[in-house]
Order: C-alpha cells, then sequence, then structure tokens
C-alpha cells in the first residue's frame, strides 16, 4: 500500500513545541527507528530507500536509532512470512527529510489495512538536563483517547488531560518537571479508564555531571491480549533504554487446561478461595476462562467438585506483567502434575502459531521433529527440522510460525543411551508425522502426554485452539 507523507520544515519545526532553536542542533545526519505496533502483524522490517535501517522488529517493540548521511524519499515496511520471505505492508512516499531530527516510523493498523505515520522532532542538543515527554497514540483497536499526566493518586475530577489523541496522533515533545508522576488514558467516547500506569518517576541521571543526565522520552501506546485488565500497553524509551508498561492493577492473567486423565473432574482453586473458584468441574480437554490478576506468585490447587478440602493437585504459579499464562494439568509418572505456558496468543494474520508442550515420554531421551510434508520421508529417516535434540520430558517451547496447511511433527526416541559408547545409539520414532493442520491467524498448542494405559504407546497427541 503507497501512502503519501509531506513532511516540509515549518511543519517538523512546529512538532517540537515551539522549543528555541538554542536548544538544538542541526548534524549532518537523520536519525531513524521504528515501532511494530501492528496487531496482527509478523516481525517487520523497515528500510529508507535502499538501505535498511531495523530487521525482523517484532510486534510491540521499538529499534534503536539509525543515523543517515544520505536518504530517499521513500520508506517501506515489510513483513517476514514463517518461510523467511518477505512482503510488502506499507510504502510511504514523499518524505522530505531534515538533518539534525529524528523520526519514528510507528507501523500500526492491519496487515491488510495499514495506518503507520512517522513522528518527526528535532533531535535535542548533547548534553542535556531537561526531561522531555512525548505520548504517541499507535493502539489499531482504540479511537480518540484522552492522556493525564498528574501526580500519583491525584483526582481525576479536577484535571485537565494532557492532550486528546486519535489513531496516529502525537504530541510536541515537551519538558516536564523532574518528578513522581501517573499516566492515565481514558476512552473519549464512554469516559471508560482503560489504563493506568501507576507511579513512574521522571527523573535526570543521579551520577551525571550538571551539564547533562536529562532524557528525553516518548511513550507510545498500542494492544495487548484481551484477557488483562487494560486493553492498550505503553512502550516507554529514552532512545537507549526501553520499558514495557503493562500498567497497575491485574495486569497479568492466568487459566487452567485439563489434560490429565487421572485427576478426574475438579475444582481449581487460587490460594484456596473456593468462593471464586477459577474453574468447577472441569473435565478432561477443558479450559477455564482465564483470570486477570495482579503479578504475584499464586498457589493453584485442584480438588474434588465441592470439596474444597480434598486437594488432588497443588503448584505455586507465578504471573508477569502483561503475560498471559496457562497451567496444564497433566500426568506426571501416574499422578497429577502441572506444567506452565506464557501463551502468547497474539493471532497472526499471514501464519499459524503453534505452541509446542512435551510432557512424555517421561524419563525418557527423546528427540522432536517439527517439518512440512516437502520435508518429511520417514521411511527413509527425514523428520523435517529438529526442534530439539536428546532432551528429556518435561519441556515447553515458545511458538512456532509456521505457513498455513500441514505441518508435521514427529517425537523420536533414543535407545541404548546408557553406554558410553555412542555408536550403539538407536533412534527410533515413538510418535507421528502428527498432521497439525493451521490456517492463517490460528494459534494452537500441541501436547505430546502420555499414552492411554494399555494402548502400547509411549505418547500421544492433543491439539487444543488456543483463541
Amino acid at each position: 500500500m503507497k501512502r503519501l507523507f509531506i513532511l516540509f520544515g515549518i511543519t517538523l519545526i512546529a512538532a517540537c513545541g515551539g522549543n528555541d532553536s538554542d536548544d538544538f542542533v542541526d548534524t549532518a545526519y537523520i536519525y531513524a527507528r521504528g515501532i511494530n505496533a501492528m496487531v496482527d502483524s509478523p516481525a517487520q522490517t523497515f528500510s529508507i530507500g535502499p538501505r535498511l535501517f531495523i530487521s525482523d522488529l517484532p510486534f510491540g517493540n521499538i529499534s534503536p536509532f539509525s543515523g543517515f548521511a544520505s536518504f530517499d524519499t521513500v520508506a517501506r515496511i515489510q513483513g517476514r512470512l514463517p518461510d523467511l520471505d518477505r512482503f510488502d505492508i506499507d510504502r510511504i512516499e514523499g518524505l522530505i527529510f531534515q538533518t539534525g531530527f529524528e523520526y519514528t516510523f510507528v507501523s500500526t493498523g492491519y496487515v491488510d489495512a495499514p495506518d503507520s505515520f512517522v513522528i518527526s522532532k528535532r533531535q535535542v542538543r548533547r548534553p542535556f538536563t531537561e526531561i522531555y515527554l512525548q505520548f504517541a497514540h499507535a493502539a489499531a483497536l482504540q479511537d480518540e483517547l484522552e492522556f493525564y499526566l498528574t501526580a500519583p493518586d491525584a483526582d481525576l475530577g479536577n484535571a485537565t488531560p494532557y492532550a486528546t489523541l486519535d489513531r496516529t496522533q502525537y504530541t510536541a515533545s515537551a519538558t516536564i518537571a523532574e518528578g513522581e508522576y501517573q499516566i492515565r488514558i481514558l476512552r473519549v467516547s464512554d469516559g471508560e479508564l482503560i489504563f493506568d500506569s501507576g507511579l513512574l518517576q521522571f527523573f535526570r541521571d543521579p551520577n551525571a555531571p550538571d551539564d547533562r543526565g536529562g532524557r528525553d522520552w516518548l511513550f507510545c501506546i498500542l494492544d495487548t491480549a484481551p484477557s488483562l485488565q487494560w486493553p492498550i500497553q505503553a512502550l516507554l524509551t529514552d532512545g537507549a533504554t526501553v520499558f514495557t508498561l503493562a500498567g497497575s492493577g491485574d495486569s497479568s492473567s492466568l487459566r487452567t487446561r485439563h489434560v490429565s486423565r487421572t485427576l478426574g473432574n475438579a475444582d481449581v482453586l487460587i490460594d484456596g478461595d473456593a468462593g471464586n473458584p477459577l474453574a468447577t468441574n472441569l473435565a478432561y480437554l477443558e479450559s477455564s476462562a482465564h483470570r486477570a490478576l495482579i503479578p504475584d506468585e499464586y498457589l493453584v490447587s485442584a480438588t474434588s467438585p465441592g470439596q474444597p478440602a480434598s486437594v488432588l493437585f497443588e503448584q505455586t504459579v507465578p504471573t508477569n506483567p502483561g503475560v498471559e499464562k496457562a497451567l496444564y494439568l497433566i500426568d506426571s509418572e501416574g499422578a497429577p502434575g502441572g506444567i506452565i505456558q506464557d501463551e502468547d496468543r497474539r493471532s497472526v494474520i499471514t501464519e499459524g502459531r503453534l505452541g509446542i508442550i512435551l510432557t512424555a515420554p517421561e524419563n525418557r531421551v527423546v528427540s522432536v521433529y517439527v517439518g512440512y510434508p516437502e520435508d518429511v520421508d520417514v521411511p527413509n529417516g527425514d523428520y523435517g527440522g529438529l526442534l530439539i535434540n536428546r532432551t528429556v520430558p518435561p519441556r515447553v517451547f515458545s511458538r512456532l510460525a509456521r505457513l498455513p496447511g500441514s505441518t508435521l511433527v514427529t517425537v523420536t526416541e533414543w535407545l541404548n543411551t546408557e553406554d558410553e559408547d555412542a555408536t550403539n545409539d538407536r533412534e527410533e520414532v515413538a510418535l507421528g508425522p502428527v498432521d497439525i493442520q493451521l490456517d492463517e491467524g490460528d494459534v494452537r498448542t500441541l501436547l505430546l502426554v502420555p499414552a492411554e494405559a494399555g494402548s502400547g504407546d509411549l505418547v500421544e497427541a492433543v491439539v487444543l485452539d488456543d483463541l
């Protein structure tokens, strides 16, 4: 998609918020960076003319600045497919750059409807002692928003919005006094609070000399996982350090998924609270809803239905800001057990995403292979790409990006590994190839669990839809 951006010098100077020119310095360079805030996009590559300045930037990330001594008038944003081919997402034409300026290319919207924009401002002359702050709205799922920058716990009823921004809009970069702040964001349409940063501290570097130590902050909002308390998150960066802010309160979430044959139906409690169970009478292959939680450690217990004192299994689960977690109830050495997954359930329109959890065969040395049908020929020992070699379960793997269609997963067992002579080792297929069908946007988990007793198999596959 082609988009036209005319960035004339007068517009760029206005974007500096009226800072006097003595506060800045022109150089022979421009400075460019990218933000991938496109909610359904794979990793992205940013380039100006023929020069690439960031490669394979994942969603929710911002790149460092790159300096350009010569530059084109066209910027391009590309996505990466699972086979590493690239495709065009957006093309921004008509760019007129000025040396001494910083340009932040923000990729937002959707792959098939990009809404990219460029934040431009003069670079603050180094060294400096002030604190600068700039806000940007890159959340594709949100319309017009009010941004409040206040002292901690200030009453918003008596506060004036620092800025009101619609999608792709941003404020000038302006100085603020050193101190402690709280950033809260309200939706204009209904007045709902959709983000609360909690306490933030904006101070100059206390170890810096008197003539330096300032910070030039960008606060950019983007979308986040739907099960968390806040529907947006924020990237906060001063160009050298990047923080992902999930917000205060219940900024993590947890659910449980039942894949244990030995457990039977169960209630699932958090910290023993039978009055507010995570799940009630949860059956084999069922999943609870996500529960938004304050990031902390929680004791999760599976109990007999309606009998909170009859604990069948329990495990401590740590939760983290901005992260959805799942506790899988599994079979472990003939008894109920648990394994934790960071879910990462974001749907990407150009690929299927597959998580793999290996819980069996227990106490055996195994390898796991993942391939496409054209790469797999089991009779000839071709199992596809090696995901992990010679490991002992349990293991949890990060999401794999896969081309839509068939993905084949094979588990092999290594025999004769107890002696010192590796030439006697023998690899045999324990399971597979298992054919996993993935469409564009799918997010699924393959569980490799102990086979049913009496089946004669070591391991079997269970596929769960994660959305």
